[in-house]
């Protein structure tokens, strides 16, 4: 995923900064790298499941939203950490082709 040797070309003009400096500003994160990360916080096995259509995590935590919810839920979660945490808003970008139904807009 992403831009093969982006980071290492922006290297020169990159700097380490706290996140504090972001306060009340509003940041555009990659969804997709937390929506895989999310992947991994869920239980594997109970996503596999649901893509085959098989149904969705009862777990014995009480849950019954399908699992594919939880690992939206997880980039959700981080979204809100930040704004909690440090007034920072966060909005999720998803990239991909353009939809069929948008076609006279684009």
């Amino acid at each position: 995923m992403g831009v093969k040797g982006l980071l290492t070309c922006l290297s020169s003009i990159t700097r380490t900064v706290p996140l504090e400096k972001y306060r009340g500003l509003t940041v555009a994160v990659d969804a997709c790298s937390w929506l895989h990360k999310g992947i991994f916080a869920c239980n594997v096995k109970d996503l596999a499941r649901c893509q085959r259509g098989v149904g969705t995590d009862g777990g014995g935590r009480g849950g019954t939203r399908p699992t594919e919810a939880k690992c939206a839920e997880y980039a959700a979660r981080k979204a809100e950490l930040l704004r909690r945490s440090f007034g920072i808003n966060v909005l999720l970008v998803i990239d991909g082709d353009s939809l069929p139904s948008k076609r006279e807009e684009n």
